[in-house]
């Protein structure tokens, strides 16, 4: 290697490779003390894989404000440790353990105290278990004698006309070549998720009725033990892809625990009364039930049918004696201001989310450009924001409203309802790493709120380094914008983060900037000079900082303040970085998800472009040097920038781009976002031939011909979602044109390109054609 890829491979080794917290429970040890278990996954970059480990600490409850007593000596390696869920009353834990070499075999353990209770291998009873938050769950019965959770059933045996095995039976011979339709991107043959319910001192585990042609979700016991809600969706039509399709129809089911008086594993051969009973509700989508903990009602994420991918979520309540439902949080339409509630933006609910008065629950959701942490109160509805939050301040700008400081991504990891109600959360923010918090209130007999809250730090140590150091003078800016709209009936704002190094001279490996103006700072700001009323930068472009523009995906995705390595490893490199949070994206208001759709291409390319003018408008980014790095969604707006501003930007990076709208109807797991996107349509098959040319003049391949900048793809082989066909139409064009392009093609990766080995490959690969073309 030359000398700037290794001092690269030495940075991004020194951000790769700090632990992230991404798990944790609230434990009782005794009558004042909890222990705080934490999960941190980290990446090993020798053997280019994920490891995970746990850390516990012991909390003190006795006063006021907890005090955090001692962290275990070692931390303690979970790294095939696929689930860990405590019983309702902390005596027990099922652990959910996946061997990395035999994955489709799971086993199941029970722990007490200190010592294993009992061992169940499940690869005989099932296939590979459901840990992702769409399909996946595990529930405790409330007397703690049964575990029930989500697996793949074991799929029919099939053989050749000329190959039947004796234990074949004869409904299989013939069908070994049959389609099995799974459930699209990240469920590559994941075809039947059924719940099963293990009772775990016979150490019997048996598949529970849940209706033919069902996928079963999110399991819930009810208070009695003996029944159990879960989520169920239908197999009967076709199944478009589920992952990141939160508008998806699902509905609430229940049904019978089964019978464990025989050895059989399959429902059909138990004594099972009936079938799963669908409990009717108006929504057309619902998501996460969690049982109150006097069993008496249910609370759920629902939505009405809509075709944004990307939903605003009503917070329902089920009664569970009246069978009536009633609205806890509405959808809102749009949010006016950065303190206004914009509605509920996330999947799923904390397992546990009840505080200690049985009423008030906690989640987290997006909140615009930031992730916040809420209380509901259940019975009144009331929504409050307990997480701090920065100030507003005036920024001078033609585009530019406002800008706000400290802005951050809060994720909780577990509450309690113990010892007056507990919080165990993350705040991470792109320009620090992320810090582990325990957040109690400061008077039991009142509500948690930013009056009444304790913020208890937990220690969590990383090596010092010069690139740690510089990570944490990286400045972090919030610009809101607001873009011109028709009338006032359109949504026109959005937001937009902007990270700036620190003083050049001061980062860790000034050597990168490759002849740039070490002087250049990010406080205070370079001098500007004003043309016809309007802030531009003086003429020295060495004072000025090149930038990169990120874009999402989705497009009803959102860039909400947590930390991110590839942004913290390019900024470190001396660019300014702006994410775009463009109208389209969550966390705003659901008409403001709505207000793209049909307009993919035109306003959200608008709303970037007017984004990177009002960075420009600070007077510290030099406007004849500016990329774009996008994915998926983000890709798409990538190649159109790049095609409908031919020759402004120096380079651009796409990961699995969409870039052919017609091409991509017949293979992509999503086709409805297709016409929902590109054409405000719904689903029709087969598309009309004016559809085809309306979505490829939505498509970025339309303006394929204006193309000139260097563009490196980067494209997962088992993406299912935006199909690498894609990508290598784009990659052949660019060869044909000869435009500069490097092609990085990732066989074993899906459409997120999120293995540690593709990952490392990406950004250092990022990186040297950034420097070779900024």
């Amino acid at each position: 290697m030359d000398a700037t890829t290794t001092t690269l491979t030495k940075m991004y080794d020194e951000l790769a490779h700090i632990p992230s917290p991404d798990g944790g429970w609230l434990l009782p040890t005794n009558e004042d003390k909890m222990s705080a278990m934490i999960n941190f996954s980290q990446r090993d970059m020798q053997a280019a894989e994920k490891r995970s480990f746990v850390v516990t600490h012991l909390a003190d409850f006795s006063t006021r404000s907890p005090q955090v007593l001692s962290a275990s000596a070692f931390p303690l390696d979970t790294t095939e440790v696929a689930l860990v869920v405590p019983s309702p009353s902390g005596k027990y834990v099922a652990q959910f353990r996946v061997p990395k070499a035999t994955p489709d075999k799971p086993i199941l353990e029970i722990w007490k105290n200190n010592s294993i209770a009992t061992r169940i291998p499940l690869g005989d009873i099932h296939g590979p278990l459901y840990t992702d938050t769409r399909f996946g769950g595990v529930s405790w019965s409330d007397n703690e004698e049964y575990v029930a959770y989500i697996a793949e059933k074991q799929p029919p045996k099939t053989a050749s006309f000329f190959d039947v095995k004796k234990d074949t039976p004869a409904c299989g011979v013939g069908h070994q070549f049959d389609y099995r339709e799974d459930w699209g991107e990240k469920f590559e043959g994941r075809v039947c998720p059924r719940l099963f319910v293990a009772q775990w001192r016979e150490r019997k585990v048996k598949e529970v009725q849940t209706g033919a042609h069902i996928s079963a979700a999110q399991p819930v016991f009810a208070k009695d033990s003996m029944s159990i809600y879960f989520i169920g969706v239908n197999e009967d039509t076709q199944r478009l892809g589920i992952i990141h399709c939160f508008q998806r129809p699902t509905q609430l089911y229940q049904t019978e625990l089964p019978q464990f008086n025989d050895e059989s594993t399959s429902p059909s051969s138990q004594n099972q009364k009936a079938s799963a009973v669908h409990i009717h509700l108006e929504d057309a989508v619902v998501h996460s039930p969690r049982l109150s903990p006097d069993g008496s009602c249910l609370i759920y994420l629902g939505s009405a049918s809509v075709s944004t991918h990307g939903v605003c979520f009503k917070l329902r309540c089920l009664d569970l004696s009246s069978k009536t439902t009633r609205t806890v949080v509405d959808t809102v339409q749009l949010s006016k201001s950065f303190d206004d509630f914009p509605g509920i933006y996330t999947d799923v609910l904390p397992q546990r989310p009840w505080l200690d008065d049985g009423q008030t629950i906690v989640l987290q959701t997006g909140w615009r450009s930031s992730q916040a942490l809420i209380t509901v109160d259940i019975k009144t509805g009331t929504v409050s924001r307990f997480d701090p939050c920065g100030s507003m301040s005036a920024l001078t700008g033609q585009s530019v409203e406002t800008e706000r400081e400290e802005v951050a991504g809060w994720k909780i990891l577990d509450v309690t309802n113990r010892n007056g109600g507990a919080v165990l959360s993350v705040r991470s923010a792109m320009g620090s790493l992320p810090q582990i918090y325990l957040i109690s209130r400061n008077d039991a007999n009142s509500a948690l709120s930013k009056t009444n809250i304790v913020f208890t730090p937990i220690p969590f140590e990383t090596e010092s380094s010069d690139v740690i150091d510089a990570l944490h003078r990286v400045t972090v800016k919030l610009i809101q914008l607001r873009a011109a709209v028709p009338n006032q009936d359109v949504p026109d704002q959005f937001e937009a983060y902007l990270m700036e190094p620190p003083e050049l001279s001061s980062l860790p490996y000034p050597q990168l900037l490759k002849g740039r103006s070490q002087s250049c700072s990010a406080m205070p700001p370079t001098p500007t000079k004003t043309v016809a009323g309007k802030r531009e930068p003086a003429s020295d472009s060495s004072h000025l900082l090149p930038l990169l523009v990120f874009i999402h995906g989705g497009p009803h995705g959102a860039f909400t303040g947590e930390y991110q390595l590839s942004a913290a490893l390019l900024c470190l490199q001396g660019y300014s970085i702006l994410l775009v949070n463009y109208r389209g994206s969550t966390g705003f208001g659901q008409a403001s998800l709505e207000c793209l759709v049909g307009k993919c291409g035109t306003q959200d390319v608008a709303d970037v472009d007017l984004a990177i003018s009002a960075a420009v408008e600070t007077g510290r980014i030099d406007k004849q040097s500016v990329s774009l790095i996008g994915g998926s969604h983000g890709g798409f707006l990538t190649a159109h920038l790049i095609g409908q501003q031919s020759g402004r930007f120096k380079a651009a990076i796409m990961r699995n781009p969409v870039i052919n709208l017609p091409m991509m109807v017949g293979t992509t797991d999503i086709p409805d976002w297709c016409y929902v996107e590109g054409l405000g349509q719904e689903l029709q098959s087969p598309p009309t031939a004016e559809q085809l040319n309306e979505l490829f003049s939505a498509s970025p391949m339309y303006y394929m011909a204006q193309v000139c900048t260097p563009v490196m793809l980067m494209l997962g082989g088992k993406d299912k979602r935006v199909p690498p066909s894609q990508g290598l139409q784009y990659y052949n064009c660019l060869r044909a044109q000869g435009v500069p392009n490097k092609l990085l093609w990732y066989p074993n990766d899906n459409h997120a390109l999120d293995s540690v080995a593709a990952e490392i490959d990406q950004w250092m690969n990022a990186s040297l054609w950034l420097k070779q073309f900024m």
